[in-house]
């Protein structure tokens, strides 16, 4: 029988490969939530009737998760990973008021925490430039003096104080 990883709970992230699984989970979970979501939204547009308290009126709902899901999955974008939680920390808020929050709804919301962690590490990992050396460089890339040849500030005081 296969064992349950507790890595998907918490997934440690340490370089654009993983910061990229994380984020694809993500995008995972908003495909999940536009397929059904726009599932129950056409069975209510031909039933003529709310389903599941959702009718035609969740079609933007739809479009936006699978806005959320491509922004992921393509791009790694950080705006979509924070667009998710944001998003779904209010369908929360009204899933919870009428009763219908469960486990599945808290799963999606730690998949949309990984994108946000994924797509920020990925943007990180992939920024990093190893260092020439292990000299001290500016913003222009000029080499800047080590402490030894600055000297310490006290020590020019106490000099000049002699």
């Amino acid at each position: 029988m296969p064992r349950l990883s507790m890595s998907w709970v918490w997934p440690q992230i340490h370089d654009t490969a993983s910061a990229k699984k994380a984020s694809n989970e993500a995008a995972i979970c908003a495909l999940i939530v536009a397929l059904f979501t726009g599932a129950i939204a056409a069975a209510s547009i031909f039933l003529e009737r709310p389903v599941m308290g959702l009718d035609d009126s969740s079609i933007p709902e739809v479009l936006l998760a699978s806005l959320i899901a491509i922004g992921l999955a393509k791009e790694q974008s950080r705006i979509a990973a924070v667009v998710a939680v944001v998003y779904w920390l209010f369908a929360i808020s009204f899933k919870a008021v009428n009763g219908s929050a469960n486990m599945t709804t808290i799963v999606i919301l730690l998949g949309f925490v990984h994108g946000v962690r994924g797509t920020f590490a990925y943007h990180k990992y992939r920024g990093e430039k190893p260092p020439p050396s292990n000299r001290l460089v500016n913003n222009e890339g000029e080499r800047m003096p080590s402490y030894d040849e600055l000297g310490h500030p006290l020590k020019a005081l106490r000099e000049s104080a002699k």
